[in-house]
């Protein structure tokens, strides 16, 4: 023992064993020179140490910091993470955030984890993110909660089901071997709610050495072992080399009897490991999906009708059950998913659905769920005489926009056609980075679709939540929003997953895979007619009425450099002047804010200039009789403030002014 370190360690000590109105006994052995070198200095640091930490954890209980008095998970700071963390083989930290719902959910089951890990001598802990922002950050966290599994220092992300038990699986197998050597198997057994035993001799040193491969790869879901007994093999009617799953919310034992091969028994396992008819939810949605089987929903919002129906259909479960998962779920929770199946919101309600390709197969909802019915409707399913369900919305009588709409029943003939690269958004209504955009997504279809070059290039996009997807398709959609191209030819399907979605991004993507190459014009890629007089202001075109102001500004447009107004950029007045900062020249310049105040604009969508900004401070108030300035020269307007007339140069020299900017007219077309 150091005794420089004694207040810092006895600190650490008091924060993760402090709890109100608690006695703790603290112990510490002290080498007979650290007492006898300076007793007194030894003393105050302690005493300080105590107090400055009790002060700090009073005033940590005034905001919630400090756990209830029977909890017993750990409550980490910075101050505290590293000395509590390090020394553990094994600990698990949860982040969270305490005001979050999930976070909520959560904590009950973590404390009870924790109570019931005690006895292994396992410890859980966590941090409050909204307290310890600086250490959250540190590790990485952007969502709560996050489970962390710390081994000897080392972190991984904990990936299973936020439930107790797991909770307390998860730790349980991790603290042993991959592989663990039985001598009691029901010990064994009843260590996990799965558990994976292998009847082995000492000679089987090849089928050894696959079961071992097989438990690193499982482990942290189940539970491994290896028994060398023949009594115990006897016991269980097994001979060697075999293997047994035990589970124990079935309380069953299911026998191997396939080769000893890695993949098979991985897979023997996976579809094995789920109760006969059980709670499915987000959690464990993955082991499920990850056999590949067919999933039989029973969504019922009501307990003591799930428990009827459950115990009803049970026997059907259990007879199609290397064939089907038979699984209910909460109603009251996820009823919107039975929307996935086709299915009204009326509960109870019965559906299949096939993960590998979407397809699904609703139940009659007219009729009641019996036992009878249903298994008349999952024999007939098996048999292949059920067509699947399809939704769609109707086919657009028109869809001649620059985004063609797609519904399920429009989808192969528009995506599928060989001449065409589709460039696909898939969407929903409510999705709230869909809607932001969705601008964006708009804007690029306009563009292409006002050049007749790219005929062959199409944008498009489909609500997921009124149509089904084509089973033909080789994904499934796991996320909103996402977009996909379809290549002309072959139809290869390419992500587009740039995190940015600007519409200069999506145009590169384009160009950089589609077979069609777009065809946009230079600099911001617009394309407008000859002499034509448009404006832009932010991300509004507008186009200025033939006649009037339209007339004038097309005629002074045309005129050489003979205005007072203009001066030569040859030799601007300033170096670091407005020229050089944007780096090329207006032909005119006018005051858009005025001339939509007279009616003299109107808003266009099909055409758009190359960008060429201005401050809005520096225009003048009304365009009349201000010239056009010859490309190469800069314009000078009126100083609205002073009344007179000063260079633009005057204002915004040393960084470009924020928007809203103004717009210049009169392009050539490219």
């Amino acid at each position: 023992a150091n005794p420089s370190q004694l207040p810092h360690a006895l600190s650490v000590y008091i924060q993760t064993n402090y709890r109100p109105l608690t006695v703790k006994r603290f112990r510490w052995r002290l080498p007979n020179s650290t007492l006898t070198q300076a007793p007194s200095m030894l003393a105050k640091s302690l005493f300080l140490a105590v107090v400055a930490t009790l002060i700090a954890l009073g005033r940590a209980k005034e905001d919630n910091i400090i756990a209830p008095v029977d909890s017993d998970v750990i409550i980490l700071t910075k101050n505290t993470f590293e000395a509590v963390m390090r020394p553990e083989e094994l600990i698990m930290i949860e982040f969270y955030t305490p005001w979050y719902g999930h976070s909520k959910a959560l904590a009950p089951e973590y404390e009870s984890a924790a109570t019931t890990l005690k006895e292994d001598n396992l410890k859980l802990a966590k941090v409050d993110c909204d307290a310890e922002k600086d250490l959250c950050q540190e590790h990485g966290i952007d969502e709560y909660p996050t489970i962390k599994i710390f081994k000897s220092g080392r972190p991984t992300n904990y990936g299973g089901t936020q439930k107790a038990d797991d909770l307390v699986n998860y730790m349980r197998r991790h603290s042993l071997p991959a592989l663990s050597e039985v001598t009691d198997v029901e010990a064994f057994r009843a260590a996990a709610d799965i558990a994976v035993l292998a009847f082995l001799s000492e000679s089987d040193k090849a089928w050894y050495d696959i079961f071992h491969n097989v438990a690193s790869d499982l482990r942290d879901d189940y539970l491994f072992g290896v028994a060398t007994s023949e009594e115990l093999a006897q016991e269980y009617n097994a001979s060697h080399p075999s293997v047994l799953l035990f589970k124990m919310f079935d309380d069953d034992i299911i026998r191997y009897d396939g080769d000893f091969l890695e993949d098979d028994l991985s897979l023997f396992v996976h579809m094995n490991a789920v109760p006969v008819f059980g709670e499915i939810d987000t959690a464990n949605f993955a082991s499920y999906a990850e056999a590949g089987l067919p999933l039989a929903y029973l969504f019922v919002d009501d307990e003591e009708e799930r428990d009827r129906l459950v115990e009803g259909l049970k026997p059907i479960a259990r007879e199609y059950k290397e064939r089907i998962y038979f699984v209910y779920i909460n109603a009251s929770v996820y009823g919107e998913y039975a929307l996935t199946l086709n299915l009204m919101a009326e509960w109870p309600a019965f559906g299949i659905q096939q993960p590998e390709n979407g397809a699904k197969f609703p139940y009659d909802q007219s009729k009641n769920i019996t036992v009878e019915g249903v298994k008349e409707f999952v024999a007939m399913y098996m048999a292949g005489e059920i067509a699947p369900s399809v939704k769609s919305q109707p086919v657009p009588e028109k869809n001649d926009n620059p985004v063609k709409v797609l519904v399920y029943h429009n989808f192969d003939e528009i995506v599928y056609d060989t001449e065409k690269d589709v460039f696909v958004e898939f969407y929903a209504p409510w999705c709230s980075r869909c809607k932001e955009l969705a601008p964006t997504w708009d804007n690029l279809a306009t563009k292409l679709h006002a050049n007749p070059a790219n005929a062959n290039i199409m944008i498009a996009k489909i609500d997921l939540t009124a149509n089904d997807l084509p089973l033909r398709l080789p994904f499934r959609v796991q996320g909103l929003p996402t977009f996909k191209l379809f290549k002309a030819g072959e139809k290869e399907i390419i992500d587009f997953d740039d995190g940015e979605h600007s519409l200069a991004a999506l145009v590169e993507f384009l160009e950089e895979n589609a077979v069609n190459t777009p065809v946009l014009p230079r600099e911001a890629g617009f394309v407008v007619q000859p002499h034509q007089v448009v404006v832009k202001v932010g991300e509004k075109v507008v186009e200025l009425e033939e006649g009037g102001w339209h007339d004038e500004f097309k005629k002074e447009s045309s005129k050489p450099n003979d205005s007072q107004n203009c001066k030569s950029s040859d030799k601007p007045d300033k170096p670091d002047g407005i020229t050089e900062q944007l780096g090329y020249m207006p032909k005119m310049v006018i005051d858009v804010t005025t001339l939509i105040q007279r009616g003299s604009i109107n808003p266009s969508n099909t055409t758009d200039p190359t960008t060429w900004h201005f401050p809005q401070s520096a225009p003048i108030a009304g365009a009349r009789g201000m010239r056009a300035c010859a490309a190469g020269s800069v314009a000078e307007v009126p100083d609205k403030r002073r009344g007179d007339y000063d260079s633009m140069e005057r204002d915004n020299l040393e960084e470009p002014p924020p928007p809203p900017y103004m717009e210049v007219v009169t392009l050539e077309p490219v």
